[in-house]
């Protein structure tokens, strides 16, 4: 390792693992003309079996005590330097190592069936955002396999994206809460150093937030999500762009008017920043 940004990127993760910060799922080794994403069908513990003597739980710390060291690297998240996919995977299942047995959450961790880290594509320029997981994906391991899930597969087909092969998708909690309520704001800050990595790793073109606890988690913008949905924000220098979570457009029909008005600006912003 004799290139000055290689350096850099090794000292950076290794003091980003000292600090404690907890990554995510394993795809198929890529074919040569396009990354495999990872398959949706099959459970985490499936798809990445891994096998600690001595697991590293996340740590719950309090928000005064918390190392001031920012997560994100001081190179930009959108400078898009050259990585392979199986690098960005490896890095992606040490964090994943790290938070699968979190516990920082008594009442969530007590309660869970899986921890439901994420899934897609690793090299995905897309990363879509939700609150956290429902009872199927609390069963499954996999984020938005429910009704919600398959609405928004179809909201995303709409737009021509392929949720298996252009998207990698998470949530700001990683485990259900009981009886799906809705994660505390204590709950969404002990869990969002894994998502932060998880953004700071894929480094995707555009971020698609879905729903107000997914916008208040990440932006801390505590607006009603009708004031901003539809609206483009920044988060760590990558554009976001906010709209409902399925599950509310499943609640209430009046609002899919609204959000598939959000998805053409989300797809008209992807296609210029991608030139797609």
């Amino acid at each position: 390792m004799n290139h000055p940004l290689e350096k850099f990127l090794s000292t950076y993760l290794n003091q980003q693992e000292e600090a404690g910060i907890p990554g995510f799922v394993l795809g198929e080794k890529p074919s040569e003309s396009r990354p495999t994403p990872i398959k949706l069908d099959l459970p985490v513990s499936t798809i990445a079996p891994i096998n600690l003597s001595q697991p590293v739980p996340v740590r719950s710390v309090p928000q005064e005590n918390r190392p001031q060291q920012p997560i994100q690297p001081s190179i930009q998240t959108n400078v898009q330097v050259e990585r392979s996919h199986d690098t960005i995977r490896a890095e992606l299942a040490d964090l994943y190592r790290r938070g699968k047995d979190c516990t920082a959450c008594s009442e969530l961790s007590r309660n869970r069936t899986k921890v439901v880290f994420g899934a897609g594509n690793a090299s995905a320029k897309i990363m879509i955002i939700g609150e956290g997981p429902g009872f199927e994906e609390d069963q499954q391991g996999v984020p938005f396999v429910g009704p919600a899930g398959q609405l928004l597969n179809k909201m995303l087909a709409a737009i021509n994206v392929d949720r298996t092969k252009d998207v990698f998708i998470s949530n700001v909690i990683k485990c259900r809460p009981p009886g799906n309520r809705t994660p505390s704001p204590e709950e969404c800050r002990t869990c969002m150093p894994i998502l932060k990595r998880q953004i700071a790793i894929i480094r995707p073109s555009i971020i698609l937030l879905l729903g107000k606890t997914a916008a208040s988690a990440v932006l801390n913008n505590t607006a009603p999500i009708n004031q901003i949905h539809g609206a483009e924000f920044t988060y760590l220098s990558i554009p976001v762009v906010v709209t409902y979570d399925p599950t509310e457009l499943l609640r209430d029909s009046s609002l899919k008017r609204p959000a598939w008005d959000d998805l053409q600006k989300f797809q008209m912003r992807y296609r210029e920043l991608t030139h797609e």
